[in-house]
């Protein structure tokens, strides 16, 4: 079954490949285990995970991809926003960035694109820094976040006055969960490539995140 994106779940809720062992161990870096959160506060942190994944990859993404393909995916983005029928676009929206990350989990394996990432100039390489580091923060709320829904599903369910909220949670779970699978497919190259360079990573999800200059 496809998934719809999260940022576009998560509006309507609220009004990439390295060896396994290579991944992040998330639930190590998350420390304690953390009480289930309150249905708000799980549905904007889930937000603030969403963005920070999305910003980063998207900007790794534009640092190493050619003009050519960027101008493809632009296009194509901006005709599947032109898309009047929700489950269509949200549908060509998630194809996008399928080939995103794609795209950027080979870059992440190609040593001329890696050079692109640790060996920028200036602001560049600041903001390279920061989607890196933004990203792993994202995976790392991502884990903290399937803990506190499972949590919350649990403490849910059983209570009709809560089948809306409970409904929501597991709409925005199952979407938090699709993009924590994407974001631990690369988060081993990233860390070694983060490593290698001496760039920051964040080791716990309550970590702020680093600016980015849009």
């Amino acid at each position: 079954m496809k998934r719809f994106p999260l940022s576009i779940a998560l509006c309507a809720a609220m009004a990439f490949s390295v060896p396994a062992a290579q991944a992040i161990d998330f639930g190590g870096l998350t420390g304690a285990k953390s009480a289930p959160a309150d249905v708000d506060g799980f549905l904007n942190t889930a937000k603030q995970a969403s963005g920070l994944v999305s910003q980063s990859s998207d900007l790794l993404w534009k640092a190493t991809a050619s003009k050519d393909d960027i101008d493809k995916i632009e296009a194509e983005r901006k005709a599947a926003n032109e898309i009047s029928d929700p489950k269509e676009k949200a549908a060509k929206l998630q194809q996008i960035q399928a080939t995103k990350d794609t795209q950027l989990a080979a870059a992440l394996d190609d040593k001329a694109k890696q050079d692109q990432l640790t060996k920028a100039k200036g602001e560049k390489q600041k903001n390279i820094n920061a989607a890196l580091y933004n990203f792993v923060l994202g995976g790392l709320k991502d884990s903290q976040l399937i803990e506190q829904g499972n949590g919350l599903v649990k403490s849910l369910t059983g209570n009709i006055a809560n089948v809306s909220k409970l409904g929501q949670v597991k709409d925005i779970l199952g979407e938090v969960k699709g993009q924590f699978d994407t974001v631990t497919k690369i988060s081993g190259a990233i860390t070694k490539l983060a490593s290698s360079a001496k760039i920051e990573m964040p080791k716990s999800a309550s970590e702020a995140p680093k600016a980015v200059a849009i």
